[in-house]
């Protein structure tokens, strides 16, 4: 699933029914939480499109941007901190095929890293 995907497009990558679907969507709200001004880093989809706030990142974002000339001519800093990011496998949690929708940025990391 991709972002800005609709609801029933999630509900179908993820393998669930959509009332399993809207409650793992609040809880994942709640989780989350507001930033200082009291906006939901996951806010509402009343259009039927979810997507993060701007300020939600996450590693693979920030390692993507430290490399994103390509690997060969990332100055030496950037490879330091871009490998400061890597904990183990990608998405270690997830069985393989679990989350189908995953296995693509799953490859891409595992080949941006060796």
């Amino acid at each position: 699933c991709h972002p800005g995907a609709r609801s029933v497009q999630m509900a179908d990558a993820l393998m669930v029914a959509e009332p399993t679907r809207r409650s793992n969507v609040s809880r994942l709200r709640r989780w989350l939480g507001t930033d200082d001004a009291g906006r939901a880093y996951l806010p509402e989809g009343y259009d039927g499109s979810l997507r993060l706030a701007d300020a939600v990142t996450s590693d693979w974002e920030r390692l993507e941007l430290l490399v994103s000339g390509g690997v060969s001519t990332a100055p030496l800093a950037n490879l330091v901190s871009a490998l400061d990011l890597v904990r183990g496998a990608p998405l270690a949690d997830a069985a393989p095929g679990q989350w189908h929708w995953a296995e693509e940025w799953r490859i891409d990391m595992i080949q941006m890293v060796r």
